[in-house]
């Protein structure tokens, strides 16, 4: 039998940001250690198209590891929008963002 099989795109949150050239932010919120909201991690001038409005995402974690691995299962399979208002504005596609090997906290 013949199967033609087209598969979703994967990659790690580091090497999308690489790609498309953007810098994740992570900010410390005022909370204790250990605390679940403590982190929270964004990429920098990027939000994500909801229909045909934007809306900004960002992850929340204990570590800035666990913010930055929520913050990628957020936005993975969605369509952002990067400098929505610059004249550089561009739309791009995020594939499925997969743990980095080796790590157990990933999206």
């Amino acid at each position: 039998m013949k199967i033609n099989r087209e598969r979703v795109e994967e990659m790690t949150i580091e090497e999308f940001a690489d790609m498309h050239g953007l810098t994740m932010n992570v900010f410390e919120r005022r909370v204790g250690i250990g605390d679940s909201m403590r982190f929270y991690a964004e990429f920098a001038k990027v939000d994500v198209m909801d229909g045909g409005c934007l809306r900004g995402v960002y992850g929340n974690g204990a570590t800035e590891e666990q913010a930055i691995a929520d913050c990628a299962k957020k936005i993975s399979l969605e369509r952002v929008v990067v400098n929505a208002m610059g004249t550089n504005r561009r739309e791009i596609v995020v594939p499925r963002l997969i743990a980095r090997e080796g790590k157990d906290d990933g999206p």
